[in-house]
């Protein structure tokens, strides 16, 4: 009787210790057994996911289907407290490597710090709407190379969003100067750029983010001499400006300097015979 009482702990601590999802199995199943995830856990979040039941030769022929057909219940199998490690190598479990998204290397302050913020659509839309987004068909450094040169312009054209953008409660509670409210003197960025009487046309150097900064620049001082009503319709709240900072006299002395251009003289000095 004893005896007996042995094998039957010893086969119970055996069937104890089998799989959650099968005895013998593809890659992918070990390795949410070894990561214990439940079957029901994984069928809540993705409910098209191929199980084994006992058809293991065409396992990798259903998760590829599976992969295809259900795209958003992959994302959601990824997103699970147990699979989101990073350091998971997909490739080596059967996941065939079209379907597995590429780390994008931001190396970009900005892009890091707004991210750690977790601001959500709502608020950039309600503090800075113009703050840029992520040119995502570059990689690596270039990719935050070309993020911080968006940023700068960004901050430039819409001043008054980047001191929104300063002073925004998540992103402040990350900052070292979470204390105090930021304000920052500015003048805007377009008073004084070269323009003539003629609306101004975006260049084409090779450069598209300089190209259309430089742009931005002249369209905004152009509107702002010829056409304040249309400036102030586009831009006008995205402005302040310096104290004793006279409008029309600005426009008056933009005009008198495009006639004086138009004189090939200009800026010369004669010399008398």
């Amino acid at each position: 009787m004893k005896k007996a009482f042995t094998v039957l702990v010893m086969f119970v601590a055996m069937f104890a210790t089998q799989p959650i999802w099968a005895q013998s199995q593809p890659p992918l199943l070990s390795l949410l057994d070894y990561l214990k995830v439940d079957q029901g856990k994984v069928l809540q979040a993705a409910p098209h996911f191929p199980l084994q039941e006992n058809l293991s030769e065409k396992f990798e022929t259903r998760l590829e289907q599976w992969l295809e057909k259900f795209p958003k219940e992959w994302i959601a199998f990824r997103q699970l407290v147990e699979t989101q490690n990073p350091g998971i190598g997909w490739s080596t479990y059967g996941i065939p490597q079209k379907y597995i998204p590429e780390n994008k290397t931001v190396n970009s302050s900005w892009w890091q710090w707004y991210q750690a913020a977790k601001i959500t659509d709502e608020v950039k839309q309600q503090r800075f709407p113009h703050f840029p987004s992520l040119q995502t068909n570059l990689v690596g450094d270039t990719l935050g190379l070309n993020f911080d040169r968006k940023v700068a312009n960004w901050e430039r054209l819409y001043p008054k969003e980047y001191i929104a953008f300063l002073n925004t409660p998540q992103l402040k509670a990350l900052s070292a100067s979470a204390a105090s409210k930021i304000n920052i003197n500015y003048t805007p960025r377009f008073l004084g750029v070269e323009i003539s009487e003629t609306a101004p046309k975006l260049q084409n150097t090779g450069d598209k983010l300089s190209d259309q900064y430089n742009y931005d620049l002249k369209y905004r001082n152009w509107l702002f001499v010829f056409k304040p009503a249309t400036f102030d319709k586009l831009y006008g709240s995205d402005y302040d400006y310096p104290e004793g900072f006279n409008r029309v006299d600005y426009c008056k002395n933009m005009k008198t300097m495009i006639e004086r251009k138009k004189n090939a003289d200009w800026g010369t000095i004669k010399q008398g015979k």
